[in-house]
C-alpha cells in the first residue's frame, strides 16, 4: 500500500525594517519595502523605524482626557457596582461615574459635589 504524504510548499520569510518616512507620491507597487504608505499618530523615530506620537489625544469638542478630574473613593462593597454606574453619596448628595473598581476603592469621574470625608454610604444606579 502506498503512503500518501501531503507535500506543502516551503515557508519563506522576509524581514523588512521600517525605514524612511511616508511616501504618498510613488505608486504603492513601486515603493521600497519598509516605507510607510499611510499612518496616523505615528512618526519616524530618531533611532530608525517609527514610533507612536507621545501625548496624542482626541480633539472632538469634548474635554481632553488628561485634563479631566478623577477621584479615588475608598470603598467596601456590600452590593453590586459595575464600571459605568452612577454613584450618589447618601450624605453629601455628590454624584460621579465609576471608571474602575478594585477590592478597596472606586475610581470616579465626572464628579458633581464633594463626597463626605471619612466615608459615606453610596447609592448605585445603572445607566
Amino acid at each position: 500500500m502506498k503512503s500518501s504524504v501531503i507535500k506543502f510548499p516551503d515557508i519563506k520569510q522576509d524581514y523588512y525594517p521600517f525605514v524612511g518616512g511616508m511616501d504618498i507620491v510613488t505608486p504603492s507597487i513601486s515603493v521600497s519595502p519598509g516605507t510607510a504608505l499611510d499612518s496616523q499618530n505615528y512618526e519616524p523615530s530618531i533611532s530608525g523605524g517609527y514610533r507612536r506620537i507621545d501625548g496624542y489625544e482626541r480633539f472632538d469638542g469634548r474635554q481632553s482626557p488628561t485634563s479631566a478630574n478623577y477621584w479615588v473613593l475608598p470603598f467596601v462593597t456590600t452590593g453590586a457596582v459595575a464600571v459605568g454606574n452612577k454613584v450618589i453619596g447618601l450624605t453629601s448628595g455628590a454624584t460621579a461615574y465609576v471608571l474602575a473598581i478594585t477590592a478597596t476603592y472606586l475610581v470616579l469621574a465626572r464628579i458633581v459635589g464633594t463626597f463626605a470625608a471619612g466615608g459615606e454610604n453610596i447609592q448605585v444606579t445603572n445607566l
